[in-house]
């Protein structure tokens, strides 16, 4: 039931991950990662690429009806 089109739907989390740190939770939606949209798999395996571990990045994340804006810490 969601109205959004572009994103990626987050299945599950490795605990004590970068997401997992930042609270992100199975069934959010991933829209962006520093103000970059993400419409499929390749687009972020793209963006990740030009980050190296311990970048902070800002993710735009939906859950339920609520959007929001995150910072992780990537590993």
């Amino acid at each position: 039931q969601l109205d959004q089109i572009d994103g990626l739907y987050i299945h599950s989390i490795k605990r004590n991950g970068s997401c997992d740190l930042a609270q992100i939770q199975s069934g959010d939606l991933l829209l962006e990662i520093n103000g970059t949209r993400l419409a499929d798999y390749n687009a972020l395996r793209s963006i990740l690429y030009t980050f190296k571990p311990q970048d902070t990045v800002e993710l735009t994340i939906v859950r339920g009806a609520e959007t929001m804006k995150v910072m992780v810490t990537l590993q």
